[in-house]
Formats: C-alpha cells, structure tokens, sequence
C-alpha cells in the first residue's frame, strides 16, 4: 500500500530462500536475520523459538516479504 505521499506504508522487508527440505526454523533464523540487516540484536541472539520470534516481530512491524522457492501449497 502506498500513503498519500507517495511512500511505502511499510517499514521494513526481507527475502528469504526456502531450504530443502522444508525447515520453518530455518525459514524464521532466516527471515529475522534478513529483517534485521544481518544481525540479531535487543535479545534476538539468545531466543529459544525464533518461530515465536518472527511471529511477533511480524505482527509489530509493518513488512513486505518474499518467501522464493516454495514448490508445493503444504510448504
């Protein structure tokens, strides 16, 4: 969506790969990572379930994401 001015009404967006074979954890490390630039900080580094971590971090942030590589509707 884009704001009256002419911006994104997005802040931030990540890219991400879908690994072979299917792993979510792996998709989560990888979407926070990519979120982040690069480096997990405010605690990041030390959570237990980055699945619960990119839950949350999507539902406080307004995000674009592009999950390439999906091959199937059970992905």
């Amino acid at each position: 969506m884009v704001t009256a001015l002419g911006t994104p009404d997005w802040i931030k967006y990540g890219w991400v790969n879908v690994s072979r074979p299917f792993d979510l954890m792996d998709l989560s490390w990888s979407l926070l990572l990519d979120l982040n630039g690069g480096s997990l900080q405010d605690g990041m580094s030390v959570m237990q379930d980055p699945i619960q971590g990119c839950h949350e971090y999507l539902r406080n942030h307004r995000c674009i994401v592009v999950i390439d590589s999906l091959r199937s509707t059970e992905e």
